[in-house]
């Protein structure tokens, strides 16, 4: 992520935070190593996210970086959301 991205979409960083006892806590364990460590995304990446809107070809082939761990995460309603990679 260039610099200039995050600094528009995040407004905070925390080098240390303890939550208090009201936050609920979901934990996923794992490691990238191995074929779970696909490297970077695809260079070609945000071209062919606008050519696939305009039916142009979509490159985006590099199948190790589909190996990497990818998490979805749906928000419902207005709340406070913190991810910490670790």
């Amino acid at each position: 992520m260039k610099y200039e991205d995050f600094c528009a979409n995040f407004n905070k960083v925390y080098l240390c935070k303890i939550f208090p006892s009201t936050w609920s806590q979901f934990s996923v364990n794992g490691e990238w190593n191995g074929n779970s460590a696909g490297g970077p995304y695809p260079v070609d990446a945000e071209n062919n996210e606008e050519n696939k809107d305009n039916g142009g070809p979509v490159n985006d082939t590099n199948d190790r970086w589909f190996n990497n761990p990818q998490y979805r995460i749906s928000v419902t309603k207005k709340t406070n959301l913190i991810i910490s990679l670790m």
